[in-house]
């Protein structure tokens, strides 16, 4: 999505948020009325200065027990991005890595395992030249006490399934060139084919719910579960009571970008997620003395567990249709 006309950047961004906000509490509002379902899913991108980020992050004050929406922001190309919904997808690699990470680090000598913890779901702004005042969240990242006892970030997981393959690259940029702490960055991006597409359109849906039920969907969301969701081929489309909710997986790859020369750039071939047996990843240089160089990922356990995801994504954006629906009942009864 991109900023609309009629608003400033920074108008436009602060109602966004506030929206976002609303919308996943359940508030009574107006406001989510205006966009479709895919809209929220899909990342919201906008250009906004350095002091229109400065203002808005001090008028957005972070609630405690708020994860999303999750903003990041690009100084060097003044491109701000606000998600408004995580994405089920992110953790079949995520949860994959973190479970092989740990796994490996169970035969490490007991000092050597306290040396490095796994960090997601805090901002980092510790960003130098054009990328100062730049702040961003990593999917997963992997970070290193020193032997003055100061941890510092090496390693970066950044995961894109609705985004461009250009603001992944950009992410990989913003750590390997906005410091020298990050080492390494993996990119993993997921296709969908089509992109998606609520099939219900909720003004077709009347205010007594005749065409939900004659779809078989429940009005009730905890009885859509991702068990009656059905596959037509191991990566999708996924259909739940005849309708698709998710379009086919068509291209997952891995891409591993390091720094050389203060410059970012990739190192080694794409590798193809979905046909692989297995990747290695390697960690050469970016661990304490003594720690494993590297990881194998079994590519057929993630698979496996992509398959489940693509169940519950499809299961999520019925849910949140009916939510949508309620919301509407609700405001105008």
């Amino acid at each position: 999505m991109t900023a609309t006309e009629h608003k400033s950047p920074y108008d436009e961004a602060y109602s966004y948020v506030q929206e976002c906000r609303s919308w996943r509490k359940n508030k009574n509002t107006i406001f989510p009325l205006h966009r479709s379902l895919e809209d929220y899913e899909a990342p919201f991108a906008i250009k906004i200065s350095v002091g229109d980020w400065i203002r808005l992050e001090s008028e957005l004050e972070q609630e405690s027990d708020e994860t999303y929406p999750r903003l990041s922001y690009n100084a060097s190309t003044s491109q701000l991005i606000i998600q408004c919904m995580p994405s089920p997808l992110h953790q079949s690699i995520s949860s994959m890595i973190g479970q092989v990470f740990m796994a490996s680090k169970v035969s490490l000598p007991m000092h050597l395992q306290n040396q490095t913890m796994f960090r997601w779901g805090v901002d980092e702004n510790n960003f130098e030249g054009p990328w100062s005042r730049s702040a961003k969240q990593p999917d997963l990242a992997i970070q290193v006490y020193g032997e003055n006892g100061v941890k510092k970030t090496r390693w970066v997981l950044e995961t894109r399934f609705s985004e461009r393959y250009e603001d992944l690259v950009s992410d990989a940029q913003l750590w390997l060139e906005g410091g020298s702490d990050v080492a390494m960055v993996m990119l993993v991006k997921f296709t969908e084919t089509p992109k998606y597409r609520c099939p219900i359109k909720i003004n077709d849906v009347d205010d007594d719910g005749n065409k939900l039920e004659e779809l078989g969907i429940p009005s009730d969301r905890r009885q859509i579960a991702y068990q009656d969701v059905c596959l037509d081929e191991p990566f999708g489309p996924a259909h739940y009571q005849g309708l698709t909710w998710v379009g086919q997986i068509t291209e997952a790859f891995m891409e591993i970008w390091i720094r050389d020369n203060g410059k970012a750039i990739q190192y080694g071939d794409r590798e193809d997620l979905l046909s692989m047996a297995q990747v290695h990843v390697s960690f050469e240089g970016i661990f304490p003395s003594g720690y494993f160089e590297g990881i194998t990922l079994d590519l057929e356990m993630f698979r496996s567990t992509l398959r489940e995801q693509l169940k519950e994504l499809a299961s999520c954006r019925c849910r949140e249709l009916v939510g949508r629906y309620k919301k509407k009942w609700d405001l105008f009864e």
